[in-house]
This record gives structure tokens, C-alpha cells and sequence, in this order.
């Protein structure tokens, strides 16, 4: 997966949305995001909406995203000189 087909959620957007506003020092009270403004958003920006069948439906992302963080802690205690993709790397 490359950088252009990041997985997002509807909740996520909404969440971003809220955050950036404030910022903004609008008033979020007032704010109404409901589907039809999600689902408008959506078509602007090229977004669609996917569901994921089989093994990637299944995963926790807050389990993939744990994983990943402590696999980069231990890729830290390393140069990156050393360390090696190893299904990539061929044994003659």
C-alpha cells in the first residue's frame, strides 16, 4: 500500500474535522457532520469507501499499530546499516 491509499474511517475524518475547527476558534457546538455532508466530502476529495473482506477485515488496528511502534522501538537500538530485509536477501 502506498502513501496515496492510506486507510481512513468515517470517525476519523469527522474527529479531524472537529479538531481543525477549533483550532479555527469556530464554534463546534453548531456543527452538524452528518452522512450527507461526509458522504459530499467524500466525493470532493476522491475518497471512497471500501469493506474489508477476509483476514484484513479482521484485524484490530490498534493491535497492527502496537506492533508496529515496538517494532520500531527495537529497529531504534540498531544503525540502519545493519539491519537487513531478509526475504529479500539471498543465501548462494
Amino acid at each position: 500500500m502506498d502513501a496515496t491509499q492510506i486507510r481512513l474511517s468515517r470517525g476519523l475524518i469527522k474527529a479531524k474535522t472537529k479538531r481543525m475547527i477549533v483550532e479555527l476558534d469556530e464554534d463546534v457546538q453548531e456543527l452538524n457532520l452528518a452522512d450527507g455532508w461526509m458522504t459530499k466530502f467524500m466525493l470532493r476529495h476522491g475518497l471512497r469507501s471500501r469493506q474489508l473482506h477476509g483476514e484484513s477485515g479482521s484485524v484490530d488496528p490498534v493491535i497492527v499499530e502496537a506492533g508496529r511502534r515496538a517494532l520500531q522501538d527495537v529497529l531504534e537500538l540498531y544503525d540502519p546499516n545493519d539491519v537487513f530485509i531478509m526475504d529479500e536477501t539471498e543465501f548462494c
